[in-house]
């Protein structure tokens, strides 16, 4: 994988209990990046694992349901792990958790991400930056570059069935100085339907790819068939 990369190394990191979680991390020469980072079980692995490192230059959030946002909340909370930068969208979603509880009678998202925002006003979070990505944006670190694909706000329309907050996540594409990775998040058939008509080119030459919804009732079959990644 690092040479797939070109030099850039990909961790998976793993489950502290027996709850699926996604995260990732991505270490390229001095620079240290996230992508989500599971629940609160998987915290003292993640601090652990981060303590190797000066600081996290940007830890970068798909959508607000626990098993993806409780870890870097409670990272936060505990205080020993610089973070310059955390990248999420759940502004104006009010009526995506309202539609998530009248299907699944769940308040998971609105919740965690109460708690995510509480803790990036307490004192051990106020100091670190917070970023909204947009449809379109590239935050650029040199030879790490992470571009936001989609933007929940202007998609709400065009999800027709279920799995509302996994739809209306934000899918990343990272270039690395070698192949590119895109990461899904939890992204459902709709949400896959949309990335498709949006930015097949962009996502067609992705060389690495995270399965949706931790590999079950994400996006359909035609959609990977269309991709081809090589791993």
């Amino acid at each position: 994988m690092e040479k797939l990369l070109g030099g850039a190394k990909l961790y998976q990191l793993p489950l502290g209990s027996r709850v699926q979680m996604m995260s990732y991390a991505l270490e390229y020469e001095d620079k240290l990046f996230m992508i989500d980072g599971g629940t609160r079980a998987e915290a003292d692995f993640t601090e652990k694992f981060l303590q190797k490192y000066k600081k996290v230059d940007g830890w970068f959030l798909t959508h607000a349901h626990a098993d993806h946002i409780e870890c870097v909340t409670e990272i936060i909370a505990r205080g020993k792990i610089k973070i310059d930068r955390i990248y999420f969208n759940f502004e104006n979603l009010e009526e995506v958790y309202e539609e998530e509880y009248r299907r699944e009678k769940s308040l998971a998202a609105k919740v965690a991400s109460e708690n995510l925002f509480k803790e990036l006003k307490s004192e051990n979070g106020k100091n670190i930056e917070i970023i909204t990505p947009k449809k379109g944006d590239l935050f650029d670190f040199g030879q790490i570059k992470f571009m936001t694909l989609t933007e929940p706000q202007l998609n709400i329309s065009r999800c027709k069935t279920g799995d509302p907050v996994n739809n209306l996540g934000v899918v990343y594409k990272i270039f690395t100085p070698r192949e590119s990775i895109l990461i899904l998040g939890d992204l459902a058939e709709d949400g896959g339907k949309i990335l498709m008509k949006d930015f097949e080119r962009e996502i067609s030459v992705c060389a690495v790819v995270q399965m949706a919804h931790h590999g079950q009732r994400g996006v359909n079959e035609e959609f990977y068939r269309k991709l081809s990644p090589k791993v």
